[in-house]
């Protein structure tokens, strides 16, 4: 049986920058109003002992923008677009007529580039698993609707020797690291410019003080005859998943739903890649690492901290009334923004919060190294699944995204001996 005799924290890295998502107005209850995506940088750098490939084919220790590009557009086309294991990673159009003459249409990579900046567009969407994505109507959102961005990555270890014994844990990083140049890598981590948005509706929202948190009703039309603003950065709307994928072996039937046997009576096996349990997918929930959060909220859900509801209406006031309940700050539906002015703005199409007990479980701090996966020496790869959508039950996905959002994801890994 082997025994794990040694766990060493390797300074390898592996960095995926500058997400960057751009639009020149956001406001998500606005009729044909989305934010795009535009730019979206992807690179890997560094690596000892870990590779990655968009085909499980071509490995090595970076991907380019476009090779990224080329991932995100098969997942968004569910069959239309093909990428092929060749050397060149080719991206075949495919259309009825194509496939039936068994001829596809070769894609440039500026086709490739316009198709993403036109078709994938982000709408505020939530999720319960970090795998399946609804409206804040419950109706589904497939990756084919252009709503999210979902991309995948094959992870291997650089040795395809198991005789060699050892393991990389690979996790999200938090902290600065050194790469194998001696160059510092910059961890994770999700940055916005501020945005000021003057009200168009009364809304209630947590606020920050230095004395604590405090619930304020904030006016479309205040004493002043003016419309009060509120300071957000998009950033805090972000949601990142990561599903873990593993290799599996299934038995090839017919229509009959019997094996299909080979040459010497056997039958016959296929792979593909499945999600290795229920709980493979991890959610973060990352505030702005650079700029600080604007603690407007989380989600929201139906949480009182045992206050009935005239109590907790009597807390929003103009002046404001100090949240000492951090649960309550985040989670109540009463304080949270976006919640209380949609509803206000469009009291005809209101939407219902969410349950605090069917919340997901998001990960907020990078401190711990959570293990997204484990790459054995020699063994298959891995194939690992993002999504990054913006949550709509964030109290801070209103009239949000006004100037670029970076995304900054940095991986490093343990080396475990066997």
């Amino acid at each position: 049986m082997k025994l794990i005799r040694k766990l060493i924290v390797g300074i390898s890295t592996i960095c995926l920058l500058v997400v960057t998502f751009v639009s020149s107005t956001y406001a998500w209850f606005q009729i044909n109003s989305r934010a795009s995506v535009e730019n979206f940088h992807f690179e890997v750098h560094g690596g000892q002992g870990f590779q990655v490939s968009i085909n499980d084919t071509n490995y090595g220790n970076s991907l380019s923008t476009l090779q990224l590009q080329k991932v995100m557009l098969v997942a968004y086309g569910d069959g239309e677009y093909r990428l092929d294991n060749d050397k060149d990673e080719t991206v075949y159009h495919v259309t009825y007529d194509q496939a039936m003459n068994e001829k596809l249409e070769k894609m440039t990579d500026d086709q490739i580039r316009t198709v993403v900046s036109e078709k994938i567009k982000l709408l505020p969407t939530t999720s319960r698993d970090g795998r399946n994505l609804t409206d804040l109507y419950n109706s589904s959102s497939h990756v084919s609707t252009g709503r999210y961005v979902e991309f995948s990555v094959y992870f291997r270890t650089a040795s395809r020797r198991i005789e060699d014994n050892f393991a990389y844990d690979i996790y999200l990083n938090g902290d600065d690291a050194e790469a194998d140049d001696g160059s510092i890598v910059d961890p994770t981590m999700i940055t916005s410019v501020i945005t000021d948005v003057p009200l168009s509706a009364n809304m209630n929202a947590v606020l920050t003080t230095d004395n604590g948190k405090y619930v304020t009703a904030l006016k479309r039309n205040n004493a002043q005859s003016q419309r009060d603003s509120i300071k957000v950065y998009s950033s805090n709307a972000v949601r990142l998943s990561i599903t873990e994928n593993s290799l599996r072996e299934y038995a090839i039937l017919d229509d009959e739903n019997n094996p299909v046997l080979d040459e010497n009576g056997n039958p016959t096996k296929g792979h593909r890649y499945e999600v290795t349990s229920e709980n493979a997918t991890k959610i973060y929930e990352l505030n702005d690492t650079v700029n600080k959060n604007t603690n407007l909220g989380s989600y929201a859900t139906d949480y009182t901290g045992g206050y009935t509801e005239g109590e907790l209406d009597a807390m929003i006031t103009e002046e404001g009334t100090l949240i000492e309940d951090e649960k309550l700050a985040l989670y109540c539906s009463k304080f949270n923004a976006m919640y209380t002015y949609y509803n206000n703005l469009k009291p005809d199409a209101k939407i219902e919060h969410i349950s605090y007990d069917n919340m997901p479980t998001t990960i907020r701090d990078l401190s711990e190294k959570q293990t997204i996966t484990r790459l054995i020496s020699g063994e298959d790869a891995k194939l690992l699944t993002f999504r990054l959508w913006l949550e709509g039950w964030d109290a801070d996905c209103f009239d949000g995204i006004k100037y670029a959002v970076t995304v900054k994801l940095a991986f490093g890994s343990k080396r475990v001996e066997l």
